[in-house]
């Protein structure tokens, strides 16, 4: 399959949108981690 710019572009998108979807999910999942040992008074 050859690849046109435009497919480039496409790619390039989706796979930017891809990451920051998990990136958020990462951080969101820290927050929530940090917020639970704050209310149960875990420190590091």
């Amino acid at each position: 399959m050859l690849w046109s710019p435009r497919m480039k572009e496409v790619a390039n998108a989706l796979g930017k949108w891809l990451l920051a979807k998990i990136w958020s999910q990462a951080t969101k999942c820290q927050l929530v981690s940090r917020s639970i040992q704050l209310i149960l008074g875990y420190k590091d």
